[in-house]
C-alpha cells in the first residue's frame, strides 16, 4: 500500500529535517475514518470477512502442524511448501478486494495534497510533539471523504 511508502518517506525527512529556513505545512489524515466512509465498504468488509472465515483455519492448522516440527530445517520446507503457498492465495483474495478501495483513496489523497498545496500527508498521527514555527499540520481527512462520495 502507497501509504506504508509515505510514511516511510516522512520518516525519512523526520531524520534529516525539513531545512531550518522554510516552515511547512503538513496534512493528516486519519485513515480509519476514510476507510469507514468509504462507499460500500460494509459490503467489502463483508468479503475480506469472507475470505478470513475461509483461510484462518486452513492457516491456523497448517502453523500448529509446522509448530510440531523439531527440526528446523524440515519446518522451513513445510513452511515454505504448505504454509507460504496458501497464504499467498490467502493474500492475493485480500488484494482483490482492497486493491481498488486502496487505490481510489491514494488518487483521493493525491488530489487533496495537490489542491492544498501541501508538501506530503501523514496517515493517522496520533500526536504532534514539535512543529517548526510558522508550520502547520491541517487535517484533510474530511477534504478525502468528501472526494469520495
Amino acid at each position: 500500500m502507497n501509504f506504508k511508502k509515505n510514511l516511510a518517506a516522512l520518516a525519512v525527512i523526520g531524520t534529516i529535517g525539513l531545512g531550518a529556513a522554510s516552515a511547512a505545512n503538513v496534512g493528516v489524515v486519519n485513515m480509519a475514518q476514510v476507510m469507514q466512509a468509504y462507499p460500500g465498504y460494509g459490503a467489502i468488509q463483508m468479503q475480506a470477512q469472507k475470505v478470513e472465515q475461509e483461510y484462518a483455519p486452513k492457516l491456523q492448522k497448517l502453523e500448529n502442524e509446522i509448530n510440531a516440527i523439531k527440526d528446523e530445517k524440515v519446518k522451513q520446507e513445510a513452511i515454505d511448501k504448505k504454509y507460504a503457498p496458501v497464504a499467498q492465495k490467502y493474500n492475493e483474495e485480500m488484494n482483490k478486494i482492497f486493491a481498488p478501495v486502496d487505490s481510489k483513496i491514494q488518487e483521493k489523497l493525491d488530489q487533496v495534497r495537490a489542491q492544498k498545496n501541501l508538501p506530503f500527508i501523514v496517515a493517522n498521527p496520533t500526536v504532534i510533539v514539535s512543529i517548526e514555527p510558522n508550520s502547520t499540520a491541517e487535517n484533510v481527512t474530511d477534504d478525502v471523504i468528501a472526494l469520495l462520495k
